[in-house]
């Protein structure tokens, strides 16, 4: 998880606890950004320092905006059935729709 909000950062984290899909935050590197020769920036999603890059890029647009970018590749499909309890069949995963669905609940709970 990379964000530029603290408060958002730590309720993803919380959410992440309560359904099992758990996050963590990394730093926003400036060092990944996202350059090019021809343009003023790509986002080519290399193979690595990808996630970094995508955030670095993300943050290049949204200016003072709260903003969390999930990096849910890795996650995203399972390869073989049985891979753990909380995904017990292969393929798709849905991860991060728990979560988000519950950082959702609890934002929307706390304006009540």
């Amino acid at each position: 998880m990379f964000s530029n909000t603290d408060r958002m950062a730590n309720a993803l984290d919380k959410a992440g606890a309560q359904t099992g899909e758990r996050v963590w935050r990394m730093p926003e590197d400036n060092a990944f950004y996202p350059k090019s020769r021809i343009a003023d920036m790509t986002n080519d999603g290399a193979r690595y320092g990808g996630a970094s890059q995508a955030a670095v890029f993300i943050k290049q647009f949204v200016g003072k905006t709260p903003w969390t970018h999930l990096d849910i590749a890795g996650v995203a499909f399972a390869e073989k059935q049985g891979m753990s309890t909380y995904v017990p069949l292969k393929g798709a995963t849905g991860y991060g729709v728990r979560l988000l669905t519950k950082y959702l609940e609890n934002e929307s709970a706390k304006k009540l």
